[in-house]
């Protein structure tokens, strides 16, 4: 998918008054420090006891960074820096950790750090950012002797391929295992037990707590009142501009394909370059003007351009001194939150290069590609964390991983802001061993930290058979 042409399509006043190298050095040439919470949200007045926190805080990270630059921080990955590691990895770049100048500089200044989204940061990453820690500071003592507090909903979506840190697995790796145990040492616990996006809309809250516990068919009435097939013309309308999020990534790719075609403006195609070694996670095959996409990098953390902003493609640049690179050498794009500077309101993201291991050749391979991805239709996991005015919902007939129906759901304020894509949801889909037996090491968890009570009340589970040890596989009794 995707055209050869090497049309370059920007205003006429940028070419005249930039150059193609000034466009690419842009980020460079405008360096912006990191804000605190309260310079990077003005909007946001906290009020005494609020200041209180606050003034001891330095450091506020997420595992995904839409999410983190909403609170005025950062991503745990961008604070070390490094990329996205399975365990085994970070066990390695542990054996490397040296105490350098610039590193005990970047952290000299921090006493107290808040982690948010904990239920996606990977053992392995939580023991790497600990032994990160207790270098620059000179300090054994658990995260150099920082104040650490985490947050996060356990029944969410967790990591991705690692081992989480609510794991009560016994064939763990020795460096997730030790991720685990400092996880344990946390202490005391809160329970928020107000839910603050759906505080508007009481039925829907209900709905989604439930889903962790005991789906009624009112409940499932109440999703199938919200089918694509029975709302009016007027509510389609609504959600034609919101986006789709889907369990499955073929079903995302082929949504955002299917909506780049229908622009009807000449496609450029924005596979990497060369196509091979591939590189992991690169999903975006082509582009056009007009088109939605998301930034799958951090560009300027203090000005709300970082991974996970959305913006529309306004112009494309090829480089005419590069003929043989098929691919543009800058697109603009126009982000609406961001706040930074721009050029005639647009932001140039410059093509970026990656050095890739080709086994084959045994040798490192220059790979060109641009961090964007299209951004009409979204996967469950991508869209953790965010907040949507509306947005449509494919649950599909099972629940692949434990809390994907909660995440899916939950994107929204109130019911009337979701559109369900299914033909019928039926309310044996949430009856199954499978929908329940996900949730076996999260509520182990819940139980030893001695606050299982106070997430589902004091009335026992239904069904619990998913509470029982894993050795155990026998069928539920009726």
């Amino acid at each position: 998918m995707g055209s050869s042409s090497r049309s370059t399509i920007c205003p006429t006043s940028i070419l005249q008054q930039y150059s193609i190298a000034q466009l690419q050095l842009f980020f460079k040439n405008n360096p912006s420090e990191q804000l605190v919470f309260e310079q990077i949200q003005p909007d946001f007045t906290p009020n005494e006891e609020q200041r209180q926190v606050l003034k001891y805080v330095d450091a506020s990270l997420s595992t995904f960074g839409k999410v983190s630059s909403e609170i005025g921080g950062q991503t745990i990955h961008s604070l070390l820096p490094i990329g996205y590691y399975k365990n085994s990895n970070y066990a390695k770049l542990a054996k490397k950790i040296k105490r350098s100048p610039q590193l005990v500089e970047k952290f000299e200044k921090y006493s107290a750090i808040i982690i948010d989204e904990i239920s996606c940061c990977n053992a392995s990453l939580f023991q790497y950012l600990n032994l990160v820690l207790q270098v620059a500071k000179l300090c054994k003592t658990s995260f150099g002797g920082l104040h650490v507090v985490v947050c996060g909903d356990a029944l969410q979506l967790n990591c991705v391929c690692a081992t989480s840190l609510t794991s009560h697995s016994k064939n763990v790796p020795p460096f997730a295992k030790e991720g685990i145990k400092l996880f344990r040492t946390f202490h005391p616990v809160f329970v928020l037990q107000v839910n603050q996006r759906q505080n508007g809309d009481e039925a829907f809250q209900e709905l989604l707590m439930r889903l962790r516990r005991k789906v009624t068919q009112a409940d499932v009435d109440l999703l199938n009142s919200r089918r694509e097939s029975v709302l009016s013309s007027e509510e389609l309308a609504r959600f034609d501009q919101g986006l789709y999020i889907f369990p499955r990534n073929i079903f995302t790719r082929i949504k955002n394909h299917e909506s780049l075609k229908q622009l009807g403006n000449p496609i450029i195609s924005l596979k990497q370059y060369p196509a091979e070694p591939k590189l992991e996670d690169y999903d975006c095959d082509a582009i056009s003007i007009g088109c939605k996409v998301k930034v799958r990098r951090n560009f300027d953390v203090a000005n709300r351009l970082v991974s996970g902003s959305v913006g529309t493609v306004e112009a494309i640049i090829y480089d005419p001194d590069l003929p043989d690179l098929p691919l543009p050498s800058v697109i603009l794009l126009s982000v609406p939150r961001y706040r930074g500077p721009t050029i005639n309101g647009l932001i140039p993201i410059p093509i970026s290069k990656q050095y890739v291991r080709d086994y084959a050749s045994n040798e490192n391979v220059k790979i060109y590609y641009y961090p964007l991805t299209l951004n009409y239709a979204s996967s469950v996991h991508s869209s953790q964390g965010v907040t949507l005015p509306c947005c449509s919902v494919l649950l599909d007939d099972d629940e692949m991983c434990p809390g994907i129906s909660y995440v899916a759901l939950s994107r929204v304020r109130a019911l009337s802001d979701l559109m369900i894509l299914d033909k019928e949801v039926f309310l044996e889909r949430f009856q199954t061993r499978r929908f329940f037996q996900g949730f076996r090491n999260i509520l182990k968890e819940y139980k030893r930290l001695n606050i299982l009570h106070l997430i589902f009340g004091p009335k026992p589970l239904e069904r619990d058979y998913y509470l029982r040890d894993s050795e155990d596989e026998s069928e539920p009794t009726a």
